[in-house]
């Protein structure tokens, strides 16, 4: 009797675990969004300021979270790619 309870509660934690990190997946975006309070909104059109000293400059500055350019929950490999292609198209208009 005692196995099959102990067994029961090892269920019961299992399903729980799993429910919170299917949670947690979902979730993810939402979070990274709430946590960062100070960027209401995520525009990587109000970062020309950052088209000054190059191509490099530029993505450092983008990349940086108080800038509020680039949404926080993507990759980084999607913020460079973004990243750079908005710097070389502004550095090319000046």
């Amino acid at each position: 009797m005692r196995v099959v309870v102990l067994l029961a509660m090892i269920a019961v934690v299992s399903a729980a675990l799993n429910a919170t990190e299917a949670n947690n997946k979902t979730e993810a975006p939402h979070i990274a969004m709430v946590r960062s309070n100070k960027c209401h909104i995520y525009d990587p059109e109000q970062c020309h300021k950052c088209a000054k000293n190059g191509v490099e400059d530029c993505v450092k500055c983008m990349m940086e979270e108080e800038n509020c350019c680039l949404l926080p929950h993507k990759s980084i490999d999607w913020k460079t790619k973004k990243s750079r292609e908005y710097c070389s198209q502004w550095l090319k208009k000046k």
